[in-house]
């Protein structure tokens, strides 16, 4: 009986379109039906199953092959933009907010006029949030208290008289802007209060900062300089070369034109709901692709063999190649650039918590703490420009913290009256302060002195070491990073957040340190995969057009 339904198998399969008359060939049948009557139905339902099987495969087959058409001829554009502002954003950023160029266009602290205690000053900042840095550096060739207040925006009061500014005039965003700059006040060619976003002052840390004084001036390069109206400092600058260059990158690349970015949610969902439209697509070509592709030789019966691929045409075959080739990477391009949007909130991002915050410092900042006044904190530093100071606790303690730069701090101890400079402090002090943050979990510490995986130097912000790792056993798996020199919490990461670190650092950026540490050869890894996946679009785009032109009776050659 078995032989006999293998031959019945056969049969069905060697007669296309014949399958039930073919079975009679070779008196099949007849043996089976001398058989029991249960094989004859246990063969006609294997032949139902089978046939409905062939026609269901059928039918998802083509439902695929028309997904990844019409999506391919509604996005082949928009893939060839994506892949070829890429490769212009690897070397063009968007013009944004640097800690780095912050501290360097800042001028020299100079306190000999700081006539409050830090008790006065933070008795004096209403709506403070007390979660957030206060930062004594100088406004105007006066020294002034910086703090962020409960609206987002830095406010400004004078430590020399303790006056208030509510906001500067065009007059004096005029003159900061020219400093910062370094150019000549004469050459400012326009001057401008905008309340509203512009293209280069869409993202958030720059709309909390509304209004902002735009000055550009008439220098070669066309600067423009971003005063805020309430903090009283210049809060990023833009040159013609920068501006066209994320024109030719970031603004195509991230869908970033000023009417739809400022339209914050509609954006967000732009991204996602474009993004998932390119991730179906590029699914269902990978599985065309599979599919189609001939992985045996196979000769036909004059004895031609065939090509791997069916397609008759050159663009359909590169594509189908290219597909095979750099579809994986495509798609995961796509899931991870979804992710940078945050679909859902999902991810918890990098920053502790105010309240983890709080437990590190051992409660809200304190002037009463400090015995060491500003006056006296800024004398002590000799061998660093300060151009910043910070008071902050550690468990309690008071310190003082000099900045020159992002990477030049010193700290002076605020609760003594004989201070000294020192560039860090013990890890052993800092191990100390962070017990009290999870409560009751149970803590490992260690020093770093070289990158790991989550904690490295990127564009927005340098890294510098030693930092102190220190990690729980909560279901978190709650690590934090604590710098010794400005005794901070500078990176907290959980379990969600070291996810998106590599679905979307790892996968979009190819983060990676086997490559990054080795430069050129990350350049080399991501522009040579950049333009496979062009060549893949521009492809897409050829054979999409030819489908369009001849669904519209024009002329265009082969479709397939």
């Amino acid at each position: 009986m078995n032989h006999a339904l293998a031959g019945a198998r056969g049969k069905h399969r060697a007669g296309p379109g014949t399958g039930r008359i073919a079975m009679w060939e070779g008196n099949t049948w007849p043996r089976v039906l001398a058989g029991s009557r249960g094989s004859v139905r246990f063969v006609l339902f294997e032949e139902l199953v089978t046939l409905s099987l062939l026609v269901h495969i059928r039918r998802v087959k083509r439902l695929v092959v028309l997904v990844h058409l019409y999506l391919g001829v509604a996005m082949c554009a928009l893939f060839v933009m994506w892949f070829a502002t890429g490769i212009v954003l690897m070397y063009a950023p968007f013009p944004g907010f640097r800690q780095a160029t912050q501290f360097a266009r800042m001028p020299v602290l100079d306190c000999t006029r700081c006539a409050l205690t830090l008790a006065d000053a933070l008795g004096a900042m209403p709506a403070r949030d007390t979660a957030s840095a206060v930062r004594l550096g100088m406004l105007l060739e006066r020294p002034a208290w910086r703090y962020l207040g409960l609206d987002r925006r830095w406010h400004v009061l004078f430590a020399d008289d303790r006056s208030a500014l509510d906001a500067i005039t065009p007059a004096h965003a005029r003159r900061i802007a020219a400093r910062w700059a370094r150019l000549d006040e004469a050459d400012v060619r326009e001057s401008v209060l905008i309340t509203e976003p512009d293209q280069w002052t869409v993202e958030a840390v720059f709309r909390h900062q509304l209004p902002l004084h735009r000055v550009e001036f008439a220098d070669d390069a066309r600067t423009r300089v971003y005063v805020s109206s309430a903090g009283g400092e210049a809060l990023l600058s833009t040159t013609r070369r920068e501006r066209a260059l994320a024109w030719l990158g970031a603004i195509p690349h991230w869908i970033y034109p000023r009417m739809l970015r400022v339209r914050v949610a509609t954006w967000t969902w732009t991204i996602i709901s474009v993004s998932a439209l390119g991730l179906v697509m590029s699914l269902a070509g990978l599985t065309i692709g599979i599919w189609q592709f001939r992985f045996r030789r196979k000769v036909t019966a004059s004895g031609r063999v065939l090509a791997r691929s069916p397609y008759r045409t050159g663009w359909m075959r590169w594509h189908q190649y290219l597909g095979l080739l750099f579809g994986a990477c495509t798609f995961t391009w796509l899931f991870s650039g979804m992710l940078s949007v945050d679909p859902f909130e999902w991810s918890p991002g990098t920053d502790p918590s105010p309240a983890e915050r709080l437990a590190f410092a051992g409660g809200a900042l304190d002037g009463a703490r400090f015995q060491l006044q500003p006056a006296a904190a800024w004398r002590v530093p000799r061998d660093i420009g300060t151009r910043e100071l910070q008071p902050v606790l550690v468990a309690g303690r008071p310190f003082w913290v000099a900045y020159e730069d992002a990477t030049h701090t010193r700290l002076v101890a605020a609760d003594t009256t004989v201070p000294h400079a020192i560039e860090s402090l013990e890890p052993s002090l800092l191990a100390q302060a962070t017990t009290t943050i999870l409560g009751s979990a149970r803590m490992s510490t260690d020093v770093l002195r070289e990158p790991d995986d989550y904690f490295y130097s990127t564009g927005e912000a340098a890294r510098t070491f030693p930092v102190l790792r220190v990690r729980y056993d909560d279901p978190a798996h709650s690590a934090f990073y604590v710098d010794p020199r400005t005794v901070t919490i500078v990176m907290k990461q959980v379990t969600r957040s070291r996810l998106e670190r590599w679905l979307y650092s790892g996968l979009h950026d190819l983060d990676f340190r086997v490559l990054t540490v080795r430069r050129p050869f990350w350049d080399i890894v991501v522009i040579v995969l950049s333009l496979g996946g062009l060549a893949l679009a521009a492809t897409g785009l050829v054979t999409a057009w030819r489908w369009t032109a001849h669904w519209l009776g024009i002329p265009a050659g082969r479709r397939r």
